[in-house]
Order: structure tokens, then sequence, then C-alpha cells
């Protein structure tokens, strides 16, 4: 019996790790950019027409269930200068949300921000990343709980982002 309950409790892990699936490497045709995401986005980009000042990309990670992290790239072309200190603001402007946490991080050659943000929405937290290259703002956020946006899962999405183009071409 003992000997019964040892293998069993032995795999109640491996079952659990099993039921995880593997996250994906996602880079999309003439974005420029990958990262890891727990399965394949689904693509919310706004329709623009072809002369306008901004295009925009939108792909996002819905949660399987009520209470998951959500997962989310942006992708943001538009004329002028634009800081990631720029976009933080435009994050929490017009709401109650307050900025925990900010620190400088590198992508390759380009560098960037990350936010923690404490929000009033439904998803109580959010840590995003930006950097800008050139025109182009790159913005990957996780939203959730607390223990959602400082975990593991987390920290494997925004420290997976790579620009796959030289940042100077």
């Amino acid at each position: 019996m003992k000997i019964r309950a040892t293998l069993l409790l032995a795999a109640v892990p491996l079952l659990l790790a099993a039921e995880k699936p593997e996250w994906i490497k996602f880079a999309p045709k003439d974005e420029k950019f990958s990262i890891s995401l727990p399965k394949a986005p689904r693509d919310l980009s706004p329709k623009a027409s072809a002369d306008a000042p901004i295009r925009s990309k939108v792909y996002m990670c819905q949660p399987a269930a009520v209470g998951d992290a959500v997962y989310t790239v942006n992708v943001t072309e538009m004329p002028g200068k634009v800081t990631p200190d720029d976009v933080r603001d435009g994050l929490i402007s017009g709401s109650k949300d307050k900025v925990e946490s900010e620190k400088p991080f590198q992508v390759g050659t380009a560098k960037g921000k990350e936010f923690t943000i404490k929000t009033a929405g439904p998803s109580p937290y959010k840590r995003v990343r930006v950097c800008v290259v050139k025109a182009t703002i790159y913005q990957w956020m996780v939203s959730g709980s607390e223990a959602d946006v400082k975990g593991k899962d987390a920290d494997m999405f925004l420290t997976s982002f790579e620009l796959t183009e030289s940042p100077n071409k």
C-alpha cells in the first residue's frame, strides 16, 4: 500500500506538468519581432486605410478561463518621436491606475522600460514592456492578478521578446 501511495505522489507532478501545454514562438510576417506565447494569439488589429498615418497591430492570447492572465502584443508605427514614458503616461491617463514600479531593460541594442501598473479595471495588475525603434512602438503586456504578472510565465513572456531585424535598418 505504501508503494502505491509513493508512486501516486510521484506521478502527480508529472500529470500536472502534462496539463500545461508548451509555449509557441510567435513571429508574425513583416513585423520584425518574435515572442513566446502560451498559445497562438488572435489578431485584433483595427482596420485602417492604406494612407492612414498610424498603423497598429494587436495580438492577444485570451485566457482559457476567467481569471487567467491575458498576454497582449501591440506594434504601432507612427510619425514623430515617442518614448516609453509617453506610452506609460498614455496607459494611465484618465484612469485611477498607478505605476507601482518601473525599470529599464534592453532588447539587443534597443533600450526600453518595464512598468508594473496597479489598475482599477477587471485585471488588477499589468506588467508592460515598451521599446521604441525609429517610428515603431513595440509594447507587450501581461494582465491579471498580482501573482500572474509577477510569476514565472509572465517573466518568460516578457523576456522572450526579440527583434528579428536590426533597429538600425
